[in-house]
């Protein structure tokens, strides 16, 4: 009888462990005009400018934060258990976001999973396997109003988030995207002097951003 039991318990709890879904990919680029304190430029008599800028410093648990508010609302909507699987390399290092996936105007999250399908399904057992991108970008819409020596902007910055998953057959389960637009205006104003620019811009801190990625997770859960 104690036998049957816990053959129970251990078929239950691997079935536990093989169930669920696992998010193989999640890129995070914000554009660094939103994150940006200000930036000096100065421009040869060759043409070329040369700027130097200084940005806002994320966290050491940044990515935990970003992984908590994400799973909490997968869950939500999806009723299954899920986590980040993180794929190794041949050295046993987990494969993660470096930070320097954006190119030269955007900034990536560092610290979060980045794998391909086939990679992640070698590596791990689950239902589904999860694809996030999310882009907090400057919007469309700007107010601009011009000075002498002097340029003023007002921009509208917009989240989107785009989420697939596939079946362990790499079948297409369900997909779904969502974007929020109004939450916010930063205002960036920029004086030129002869050959000379300065830009001061309000900014969002770390942790606004959090702020905004919880409201945006929260639309998606409500889907």
């Amino acid at each position: 009888m104690l036998f049957c039991i816990l053959y129970t318990l251990l078929s239950l709890s691997t079935t536990s462990a093989q169930n669920g879904a696992g998010v193989y990919y999640f890129n995070f680029f914000i554009d660094n005009a939103i994150i940006q304190i200000d930036e000096f430029k100065i421009q040869g008599k060759n043409g070329k400018e040369t700027s130097i800028n200084s940005t806002i410093n994320f966290p050491d648990d940044f990515a935990d934060s970003i992984r908590v508010i994400a799973l909490q609302a997968l869950e939500e909507r999806t009723g299954k258990n899920t986590d980040f699987i993180y794929v190794k390399n041949k050295k046993g290092i987990e494969i993660k976001t470096t930070g320097m996936e954006g190119g030269p105007d955007k900034t990536a999250v560092a610290g979060l999973p980045l794998h391909t399908w086939n990679k992640a399904k070698e590596q791990f057992d689950r239902e589904e396997y999860i694809t996030i991108r999310v882009e907090l970008t400057e919007g469309f819409g700007e107010k601009v109003r011009y000075n002498y020596q002097r340029e003023e902007k007002i921009i509208s910055p917009t989240i989107s988030i785009f989420i697939k998953a596939f079946d362990a057959d790499k079948n297409l389960l369900w997909k779904d995207n969502v974007t929020i637009k109004k939450f916010g205006e930063l205002e960036r104003k920029k004086i030129f002097v002869d050959n000379l620019s300065y830009t001061r811009n309000e900014h969002f801190s770390s942790t606004m951003i959090l702020g905004i990625f919880k409201h945006l997770m929260a639309e998606f859960a409500k889907n």
